[in-house]
């Protein structure tokens, strides 16, 4: 039997201290358990419970209707106006789900997130600030390694959010709109605590937590400069990936210039074209399960052997699978969801790059164990024209 294992996802924590309350908490915990131990009596200690619990709740209440003062000028405003350009993204595939973030950059609903909102998931929906859901348009870029995805939302009439062109500096104060925990439209304050130039990253003090990834990060301007991505649960360590560039010396890896030219101005610069991710898995899915039928529909009639030798037919390919899977069984195989990436290619074709690790097994008993970075090359009727692969270890 072959098992499918997927990458884990990114797991994020939130906290949230109250130093005080936590104090005032423990030493009355603790006064309750000596008098719990002197009275010894299960009514007297279920009435402190309660009356324990009815001061917590005063003191949260009282929380909740503290004023928010915040040293960004006409934060409510700006609240207010930006948050109408945030959507809440749920994602479902089976009985798992995710929840994250996402905002729009372009005119026509050109928007972005983060990748690993989308992994994994096949059905979704996004919810505006006033309540209207809109499905997953057509998927124009995907980064798995630097985690960002630009997509179109269908008959969106949103006001695309401005793009900073200045880089945020150590100390500046920001802002964030999201929906941790699925708390949605939640507005969270902060400074830039430090750039992470070799990462690309935006270190923040502004909270964030699950459903909050794919969110912007906006300056004291209401500008987005990068985009909410994770968190560490320790100090208030928080990140997000920078929209802007962090400055001419530094050795930053950014994504494609189409790309960003998608970001800036919500314009192609090339043909738009729908994402190839799940089409990779399905092809590595059915040859090592052996599905010849579907391997052969995914393919073109004709293909490349490594790009050297063309116009090779289809079915001279699939006799060389057959042949070889005669004698092995596929254990094992892991797709790597943070190692995959697509680009365009000349005469509308679309590049994919990822990689594959997979245990095979000879009639012989012997296993025979693969870690292989695969290019997949489509043509423009999104069929199979060509497969390389190279062995990474």
């Amino acid at each position: 039997m072959i098992t499918t294992f997927f990458s884990k996802r990114n797991v994020f924590f939130f906290n949230f201290r109250m130093s005080g309350l936590v104090f005032s908490f423990v030493a009355m915990m603790s006064l309750l358990s000596c008098q719990h131990k002197a009275e010894n009596s299960a009514d007297k200690v279920t009435q402190k419970l309660q009356t324990l619990v009815d001061s917590l709740s005063n003191v949260l209440k009282g929380l909740q209707n503290t004023a928010v003062h915040s040293p960004i000028e006409g934060l409510q405003d700006k609240y207010e106006t930006l948050k109408q350009s945030v959507l809440y993204v749920v994602g479902a595939s089976g009985s798992s789900y995710s929840q994250g973030t996402a905002f729009v950059i372009g005119e026509n609903g050109l928007a972005i997130s983060n990748h690993h909102v989308f992994r994994g998931m096949e059905e979704f929906v996004l919810i505006d600030s006033e309540g209207q859901k809109y499905p997953l348009g057509k998927v124009l870029y995907q980064d798995s390694i630097q985690d960002f995805i630009v997509f179109r939302i269908p008959d969106s009439h949103h006001r695309p959010l401005s793009i900073a062109t200045e880089t945020p500096q150590t100390g500046d104060h920001c802002f964030t709109i999201g929906n941790p925990q699925g708390l949605s439209f939640t507005l969270s304050t902060g400074i830039i605590s430090a750039l992470r130039p070799n990462r690309h990253l935006i270190q923040l003090t502004a909270e964030i937590a699950p459903g909050s990834s794919g969110g912007p990060l906006f300056n004291a301007m209401g500008e987005v400069i990068g985009i909410t991505t994770s968190t560490i649960g320790e100090a208030n360590l928080n990140f997000a990936l920078s929209l802007v560039n962090l400055g001419e010396n530094d050795q930053v890896v950014t994504p494609p210039e189409w790309a960003i030219n998608f970001i800036r101005e919500g314009n192609p610069t090339g043909n738009d074209f729908t994402a190839y991710f799940e089409k990779v898995e399905a092809y590595y899915r059915a040859v090592l399960e052996n599905n010849w039928q579907v391997v052969r529909d995914m393919y073109a009639p004709v293909l490349w052997t490594y790009k050297l030798e063309k116009n090779v037919p289809r079915e001279d390919i699939l006799q060389q699978h057959i042949q070889f899977f005669q004698n092995h069984s596929a254990e094992f195989y892991n797709f790597n969801y943070d190692a995959y990436k697509q680009f365009p290619e000349d005469n509308n074709h679309i590049l994919t790059t990822s990689e594959i690790e997979y245990e095979l097994l000879r009639t012989d008993g012997i296993p025979l164990n693969f870690n292989i970075k695969a290019e997949v090359i489509f043509n423009e009727n999104g069929e199979i024209v060509s497969v390389k692969e190279s062995l990474i270890k």
